[in-house]
């Protein structure tokens, strides 16, 4: 199963949409330069779509995939564990040591029925038994290796067990920064480059045509239409919310 992208549909449209401006002015630098302010907010602009971008290349977790490997590894520590229980029950039933057979009682389906946290300790503990009593357990088949194995097998579980858990926080964290991110690639769109690039119109008429342009948004579910003229030229350009849409209209806030 392919892992998850951090970006939805909308938010890849919104991306696409800024590196277009970006690479209007980046075109156009010449004219860019000659307004500092503008130029400032096109400085500042990109270093946020930079760290977007970045964080759009980032790999989600593949949370199903993770809990498979988990799935995976319960089956395989239970299977373990109850055979060397079966070895320890079957030694104590041979030499009548009820509490020790009580100990080992346990069968593959009592480990599996166990809660995650649960099954490590568990199967620790008929390590720990099996350990504490090899020497005689020895001719009912607990070998140094098989001990060993088991071990390996239960830190493995241990270790993959908040894995999940783990995997769905950053997730949820990176997420949130990118969103985080947008709101500030906004702010500096709507507050500094759409508010000072009307100031271009008298000598660069098509580089003003060209930048609204580029602030369409091509919506996700629709093919791009074209928008009049191309001229958003009022306050705020887009009408506060940084977007326009492939249709004209205006989107609602990310």
């Amino acid at each position: 199963m392919p892992a998850a992208k951090l970006l939805d549909a909308r938010q890849e449209a919104k991306l696409n949409m800024y590196q277009v401006v970006q690479g209007h002015c980046a075109d156009n630098s010449a004219i860019v330069d000659t307004n500092t302010g503008f130029k400032t907010g096109v400085t500042d602009f990109g270093g946020v779509v930079s760290q977007i971008d970045s964080g759009a290349q980032l790999v989600s977790p593949n949370l199903t995939g993770i809990a498979i490997d988990k799935n995976v590894s319960k089956k395989d520590l239970s299977r373990e564990a109850s055979t060397m229980a079966g070895r320890i029950y079957a030694f104590a039933s041979k030499n009548g040591n009820n509490t020790m057979k009580q100990q080992a009682d346990l069968a593959e389906s009592d480990f599996l029925r166990l809660k995650d946290a649960e099954l490590a300790p568990a199967c620790q503990a008929i390590h720990d038994l099996a350990e504490a009593n090899k020497v005689a357990l020895k001719d009912y088949g607990v070998t140094d290796e098989k001990l060993a194995a088991l071990q390996t097998k239960i830190d493995a579980y241990a270790a993959a067990v908040p894995k999940p858990r783990s995997a769905i926080a950053g997730r949820k964290t990176t997420k949130a920064n990118i969103k985080q991110l947008f709101k500030q690639a906004d702010a500096v769109l709507i507050d500094q480059m759409d508010r000072l690039v009307n100031d271009f119109e008298a000598d660069h008429p098509e580089f003003v045509a060209g930048y609204f342009n580029a602030r369409i948004i091509v919506d996700p579910k629709s093919k791009p239409k074209e928008n009049g003229d191309g001229d958003k030229k009022a306050k705020g350009g887009d009408g506060g919310n940084g977007e326009v849409s492939g249709n004209g209209a205006e989107n609602p806030p990310a």
